[in-house]
Order: structure tokens, then sequence, then C-alpha cells
């Protein structure tokens, strides 16, 4: 997709909100989300500028839970040596 479509995209996405908001009742889960879209327009904007941005951050999350985990391990064990296990565990 090039440029000027990308632009295109948002502005139209940008004028359909616009115009349906006022018609959502603010207390929906609808209503909501638009009142989010409009506070956080100009992040949202930036997956309309580069398609390969990731919407969800699964990914980095799901990265660093094996590191996470282990450390709450890490915490609650009570000799060094269960430690060191812990973190080996953890780090292979």
């Amino acid at each position: 997709m090039n440029e000027i479509t990308k632009i295109k995209n948002e502005v139209k996405l940008k004028q359909w909100a616009e115009k349906i908001a006022p018609t959502v009742l603010p207390k929906t889960q609808l209503g909501k989300a638009f009142e989010h879209a409009f506070k956080t327009r100009e992040f949202l904007g930036n997956y309309f500028k580069d398609g390969d941005c990731a919407i969800s951050n699964n990914a980095a999350e799901n990265a660093i839970r094996p590191f996470t985990v282990g450390h709450k391990n890490w915490l609650f064990s009570d000799t060094p040596k269960v430690r060191e296990q812990v973190l080996i565990s953890t780090v292979s």
C-alpha cells in the first residue's frame, strides 16, 4: 500500500468515526471505544503509517514470560543452590 492510500484510509476512518460517534451512547462498549480512539488518535495513526505495526503486544509478553516467572520463583527459593537451578532453568 502506498503512502497516499494510507493517508486516505486514515482520513476516511476519522471522518466515519466523527460522523457515527454522536449517534452512539457514551456508556456502551462502542461509545467507550470511540472515546478511547479519539483520545489516542495520534498514536492510532501509527497503524496507518506502518502496516507492520503489531496491534497486540502478545509476542513481547510471551518472550519475557519465562524471565518473569523465573524471577518470582527465585524470590521464593530459600537456598543459593535452588536459586542457581531456577536461574539455569529460566535461561535455558
